[in-house]
């Protein structure tokens, strides 16, 4: 995905938090975008908030060990973390079909 994909995804993900800040898919997501950005630092505060609200969410335990020991500025350029939430709503949420 291009840059601008995971832009959009993010916002997306955004007004899904907006909606319902008790969403820890969205949350997960929101990190699992902002990894692809290389924006490490956010990325580790958005997936933990996930494991706040559901505590044995592995997709956001799988992210967090994938970004560990990384920030901003030391994250592989060509390292990728594509990892996709099988959720089949949050899905429809992310390709912007609605639910």
């Amino acid at each position: 995905m291009s840059e601008e994909q995971w832009e959009a995804g993010l916002e997306k993900m955004e007004q899904t938090v907006e909606l319902n800040p008790k969403s820890h898919q969205a949350y997960g997501n929101i990190g699992l975008c902002l990894i692809q950005l290389k924006r490490i630092d956010e990325a580790r505060g958005k997936l933990q908030t996930a494991l706040e609200i559901s505590p044995d969410y592995a997709f956001a335990k799988h992210n967090l060990e994938n970004i560990e020991g990384y920030n901003d500025e030391t994250f592989p350029t060509d390292h990728e973390v594509v990892i996709v939430d099988s959720n089949r709503e949050n899905e429809m949420q992310w390709l912007g079909k609605g639910v």
